[in-house]
């Protein structure tokens, strides 16, 4: 059987991942520590494909598993992540554990590389982030992979642009393969901070709008900002396809729909208007590094997969304010 060991397998994305992996009847080895999202049931926990391993991905000793599983991949989601006010409230935080975590990840695969010379693939979550300097929409991979645009000002974007600089590196002087893949703006069930104050925007909105009430609705910066939005289950069976089919090797690619794409001013009336409710948004001070646009280049992953993300944010709004009640 075909095992792929998932790094922070319980999360948000993990979750979708793990799911739709053991749904093609691969085996999936997970190793996450839980304390992000808490001990949360999973529907697949009692599968027998499924083998989880409570243990921190910063600092544990992936080689001794490496060597038994053999995986055809490793997928490392393995982070602290948030909403833009999460990394900006905890900067040090964020950077420091994310930091830790791939660098641990990637001295074990040098590790196992140099003993057992067995062929490795590891797929690197990166994030839209590193495009936070862009000025041509929409962003191909390439103003990032050719060094074309400026490295983002802030910590997160930094960090996540140096786990692809981890990727490439380990490929020039190990021969480990890499798919780096960039999420834009990700949504569906179970993302949600068990602080509940620093989730990321469509729970955020439905948050404010359908269990505080807020009318008008608070924003961060005046609500012009842009981003494009991405149904979970569509980025996990976008990276299963990729596990199956080998893509993408040695190279990124952007894992976003097209049809999305909504300033946070048209997401708080979108969203009213699922709901019922006329609403309008009470702007604020916005933060220091955040960015008027993000709009991603889908045509390599139309190429590579032959289909794109579709998943329509309406129809998921229920499910996501179920989870938040």
């Amino acid at each position: 059987m075909r095992t792929v060991i998932i790094l922070g397998d319980r999360g948000f994305l993990g979750t979708y991942l793990t799911t739709e992996l053991l749904k093609r009847n691969f085996e999936v080895v997970g190793i996450d520590d839980e304390l992000s999202y808490g001990s949360v049931d999973k529907p697949y926990d009692n599968d027998t494909h499924y083998i989880k391993i409570r243990d921190d991905v910063a600092t544990s000793n992936l080689i001794p598993l490496l060597r038994v599983t053999h995986p055809v991949a490793i997928i490392n989601l393995a982070a602290l992540v948030g909403g833009i006010s999460y990394f900006h409230k905890k900067p040090y935080t964020v950077l420091a554990h994310n930091s830790q975590v791939v660098h641990n990840v990637f001295e074990k695969l040098v590790e196992f590389v140099a003993v057992t010379q067995l062929p490795t693939w590891i797929l690197q979550a990166s994030s839209s982030v590193v495009y936070e300097q862009a000025t041509v929409f929409p962003t191909p991979e390439t103003l990032v992979d050719d060094r074309k645009i400026l490295p983002p000002k802030s910590s997160y974007g930094l960090q996540k642009l140096a786990a692809e600089y981890y990727c490439q590196s380990a490929h020039e002087q190990y021969g480990i393969d890499y798919t780096i893949f960039r999420p834009f703006n990700v949504f569906g069930v179970g993302d949600r901070d068990p602080d509940d104050k620093l989730n990321h925007v469509i729970p955020d909105l439905i948050r404010k709008i359908m269990i505080e009430g807020q009318n008008p609705v608070d924003v961060y910066g005046d609500g012009n900002q842009i981003r494009t939005y991405t149904y979970g289950g569509d980025v996990a069976k976008a990276l299963a396809d990729i596990v199956e089919k080998r893509l993408f090797v040695n190279t990124s690619v952007n894992i976003s729909s097209r049809n999305n794409t909504y300033s946070v001013r048209e997401l708080v009336t979108l969203i009213g208007k699922h709901f019922g409710k006329d609403l309008d948004i009470n702007p604020s001070d916005p933060f220091k590094w955040d960015v008027s646009k993000r709009i991603p280049s889908v045509s390599r992953l139309q190429e590579g997969l032959g289909w794109i993300p579709k998943t329509l944010i309406e129809s998921k709004l229920n499910d996501i304010y179920e989870e938040l009640i």
